[in-house]
């Protein structure tokens, strides 16, 4: 009794239908698997880029804050202090001219010379230079105090 090789591998047909059905089944679940998955990781990088955008325009804003601060945090007491030692040579100018000045040039510049107070440190700007007062024991900066002495003998 010899088998050929037809014999030992008879497949039933009527499981076929049975076996597509299942296949199908399957390829469903995992395109829709599929596409979930694209759409889960499309919205993660979209998400991802977006945070990683608000966090460069943070990042630039504070760079650019810092830069700010290098520019303009300087040490002007000197610029400020030329401006006022020229506004009091103008203002002994016009005070010399008597009355052959402009009227109300003198109150312009005295007025230019107390506008420039309120940019020295430790000074608020309500507090009239000659009252300044501090708590026993406390200094106040060497440059405000200049500049306080350059103030009062402008109004002397």
């Amino acid at each position: 009794m010899t088998e050929t090789s037809a014999d030992t591998y008879a497949i039933d047909t009527n499981d076929v239908p049975l076996l597509n059905e299942g296949i199908n089944g399957t390829a469903k679940h995992i395109s829709t698997s599929q596409s979930l998955l694209e759409d889960e990781s499309r919205a993660w990088d979209e998400g991802l880029l977006e945070d990683l955008k608000t966090m460069r325009d943070a990042l630039v804003s504070m760079r650019d804050m810092f830069d700010r601060r290098d520019k303009y945090a300087r040490d002007n007491i000197p610029q400020l202090e030329r401006r006022i030692q020229q506004n009091e040579q103008k203002l002994q100018g016009i005070k010399a001219k008597g009355d052959a000045a402009k009227p109300g040039e003198a109150e312009k510049v005295e007025n230019a010379i107390v506008n420039v107070r309120p940019f020295f440190p430790d000074e608020t700007p309500q507090t009239p230079v000659g009252q300044l007062t501090l708590p026993a024991g406390q200094t106040k900066h060497r440059r405000a105090a200049r500049a306080r002495c350059l103030h009062q003998r402008v109004h002397a």
